[in-house]
């Protein structure tokens, strides 16, 4: 399995390697806050409507995918966990 990543093939990739690479982005993106991998992050007030952009436009550019007008639904990004499987989803990555 290898999955293109910043234009790079990354051969190998797991759900851990994606969940590393989303929490690395959030962090960075949140200011160091940390959210748990089920903490819904939009919930806790913690990101608005724009930020869902801003997470489509990191998985689209990281994970090499480009995610259908299906895929934009709130509910597949609003955590940690959701946004691996959405990936995951669109990879066929294995654990």
């Amino acid at each position: 399995m290898s999955m293109l990543c910043n234009n790079v093939t990354i051969k190998g990739v797991t759900m851990d390697d994606i969940k590393l690479k989303i929490r690395e982005f959030l962090s960075r993106s949140l200011r160091n806050c940390s959210v748990g991998d089920d903490d819904d992050f939009f919930e806790l007030g913690l990101v608005n409507s724009l930020f869902a952009i801003q997470i489509v436009i990191f998985i689209e550019k990281n994970f090499g995918i480009e995610l259908e007008d299906e895929d934009l639904n709130l509910d597949k990004i609003r955590t940690i966990n959701s946004l691996v499987q959405l990936v995951d989803e669109k990879l066929g990555v294995a654990v």
